[in-house]
């Protein structure tokens, strides 16, 4: 009910039992009136305007014209409903917004928190909880320092220094957490500022670089591997090369020959690593394509052994293979060609010289097994998994760039098998590529059965 419609029925209700009060004392106690005139229509009708008047009086609104008064009232009263449901708008609206705010930076993946002008913390996001291992209710409402320290170089850095200017970007820093955690970081603070001259809060976020750290340093690593096993056999090269020129050094043709083998060795050697890069690229990019064809074993395996005699006879290594001519794979042939190179190659570089490196494959549970052995230092059990890693180098076993056994695995789990080691210190080790068996072969070993039935 409007306030008009109250007014006007409070004071009609006032009227009325005005009248009443009259009829009373008129009619029923004459002796009580001040001036004795005969109740006529028109002193009851003034005296019934006066007690509506009486109660309009009462009801706070003493004007000759209620209800323009009362229209005022109810646009102002439509005003403060209005103002207050966009009150409540803008309430919820912020409320919102904040919660959407708050949810975006606990989802960031880098680190957040903010500082007030004297460094205490007043936000700590999820990622932050992540990289400091510290629960955001441990740090809320504390100094900064008593979390973290911040370092460029071996400077400690006070972010207060920076409150008050622009965005400033730290590249290369590490944060110490109070648990004793540290790892490298890039920082980036920007200021809040509250007017033109007193600074606010600080924005600070932290991003975890320690993979990109990683990254870097396996580049170097492998910028340094890749430019010594170049330089060997380029040197050898040149080497060589500059004695087949000198006449007075290359006298006879057992000179030129064992000159030329040398020098052919060495290109061969530099092939390898080529390949190896240009197969790791290749595999990371993820562009190897695996076929199925028939492969016989053993025309693969004299065909390595043969590309491979020259840097075996280089060292005075005796090359035996030992392979059935029934074993065959549904497989790439390409593929296992390049795996049994590797393995090769391995075994010759790491055999002392005069000793032997063995070739051999048999089938064994429906499984074709392509075994090569070495006589180099063995390798430890502890090392056994690294070996296949990329860019892996093994103590005391040479130089590598570590991308021969890498290639071998990650062939091997292309084409569905498996790769064995078996090592010693000291005595050798055993390398054994392991392949479904072809129908061919299981075919092969029955007839050989039934033959020599």
């Amino acid at each position: 009910m409007s306030r008009q419609k109250r007014v006007f029925l409070t004071a009609s209700a006032a009227a009325f039992f005005g009248y009443l009060w009259e009829f009373y004392l008129i009619h029923s106690h004459p002796p009580f009136l001040f001036f004795k005139v005969k109740p006529t229509w028109w002193i009851q009708g003034i005296i019934l305007f006066i007690s509506w008047r009486m109660g309009v009086f009462l009801t706070g609104l003493w004007k000759f014209q209620p209800a323009s008064f009362s229209k005022k009232e109810v646009d102002r009263e439509e005003e403060v409903k209005y103002l207050s449901r966009i009150y409540q708008d803008l309430s919820l609206s912020l409320r919102l917004e904040k919660q959407k705010f708050e949810a975006v930076l606990n989802g960031a993946p880098d680190g957040i928190l903010t500082l007030d002008e004297t460094g205490m913390i007043g936000f700590w996001n999820g990622s932050m909880e992540k990289l400091t291992n510290l629960e955001k209710e441990d740090v809320l409402g504390k100094p900064y320092g008593e979390a973290l320290n911040f370092y460029s170089g071996a400077k400690l850095i006070d972010f207060l220094t920076f409150n008050g200017k622009n965005t400033v970007n730290l590249l290369d820093c590490k944060v110490g957490v109070s648990n004793g955690k540290e790892f490298p970081a890039f920082l980036s603070i920007s200021s809040l500022k509250q007017d033109d001259k007193t600074p606010g809060q600080m924005i600070v976020t932290v991003k975890d670089i320690t993979a990109q750290k990683e990254v870097e340093k396996l580049r170097e690593e492998m910028i340094a591997m890749i430019t010594h096993d170049l330089r060997s056999p380029l040197s050898s090269i040149l080497g060589y090369a500059g004695l087949l020129q000198n006449q007075k050094l290359c006298v006879t043709e057992e000179d030129r020959q064992k000159f030329l083998a040398a020098l052919i060795r060495s290109g061969k050697g530099m092939l390898l690593l080529i390949n190896n890069l240009l197969e790791t690229a290749r595999m990371e990019e993820g562009k190897i394509l695996v076929l199925s064809e028939p492969v016989k074993i053993k025309a693969v395996l004299d065909e390595v052994a043969e590309n491979l005699s020259s840097l075996a006879k280089g060292k005075n290594l005796v090359l035996s293979v030992e392979a059935k001519d029934n074993l065959w794979v549904d497989s790439d042939k390409d593929k296992i060609h390049e795996i049994i190179t590797n393995l090769l190659s391995n075994a010759i570089k790491f055999s002392r010289s005069g000793e032997a490196v063995k070739i051999a494959s048999f089938e064994k549970n429906e499984k074709v097994n392509i075994s090569i052995s070495d006589s180099g230092p063995g390798i430890r059990n502890e090392d056994k998994e690294l070996i296949f890693e990329k860019f892996s180098k093994i103590k005391k076993q040479g130089s590598t760039t570590g991308l021969g056994l890498y290639i071998v695995k990650k062939l091997t789990e292309k084409l569905g098998g498996e790769i064995e080691v078996v090592s010693q210190e000291g005595v050798g080790s055993t390398f054994t590529l392991v392949l479904p068996a072809s129908r061919r072969s299981s075919a092969s070993a029955q007839m050989s059965l039934v033959g020599s039935r």
